[in-house]
């Protein structure tokens, strides 16, 4: 069972989610949360595989809360779902960790296929998501790190970080091991300087390297 938590703010819209959620066969709703303080108090009390969350909440928002839950709660996924769709958004709640991102005017047959998408240890953004995340990035002034030497291998594992691969399946790609890949990972944040996987692969997309 895919066990998930929703955060939103409008009770109408989380008894509408788990009204449907809880007719989908492998799926579960152990709590709801109508701001980022009660998500964090359910996860330290249940184990939950994704999180639902909104962005707009009283007291902690969405932004606020995907921080915390990242360095508290690393094992639980989210899937962002808004009504937010500007680029500003989308790259926060992205850069942050979040796993996929939704927006509500899409059908509960594509919520439930980014669950699944999620919960198999892959990323899901919508198409439109997608389109508004890379207008963002390219109109994005950013300071450009020039004169970063990059190894072929490490080339080659920056381009399949940029298609959305993850550790496992960069090493099955490259026939190298797991480890291998966490630490040219690691050496690659380095070098670039920066903190997570996204922004790895918006600098592979702004310097041509995809």
């Amino acid at each position: 069972m895919i066990k998930i938590l929703i955060a939103d703010d409008h009770q109408m819209f989380l008894d509408g989610i788990r009204a449907f959620l809880e007719k989908e066969s492998d799926m579960e709703v152990i709590g709801e949360a109508l701001n980022g303080f009660q998500v964090l108090e359910i996860l330290q009390k249940k184990l939950v595989d994704i999180v639902l969350l909104d962005i707009r909440m009283p007291g902690m928002d969405g932004h606020e809360t995907i921080k915390q839950l990242k360095q508290n709660f690393s094992h639980t996924k989210v899937l962002v779902v808004s009504t937010f769709g500007e680029g500003e958004y989308i790259y926060k709640m992205l850069s942050n960790g979040a796993e996929g991102y939704l927006m509500k005017n899409k059908s509960k047959e594509e919520l439930v296929n980014a669950i699944h998408t999620i919960h198999s240890g892959k990323r899901f953004v919508s198409h439109d998501v997608q389109q508004i995340y890379w207008d963002y990035i390219q109109n994005k002034s950013k300071k450009p790190k020039n004169n970063i030497q990059l190894t072929k291998r490490e080339i080659e594992v920056l381009k399949l970080i940029a298609t959305g691969l993850q550790d496992r399946e960069i090493a099955d790609q490259l026939n190298i091991s797991e480890t291998t890949v966490f630490t040219h990972c690691r050496n690659l944040r380095k070098k670039i300087a920066v903190s997570n996987r996204t922004e790895l692969a918006i600098h592979a997309r702004e310097h041509g390297i995809v």
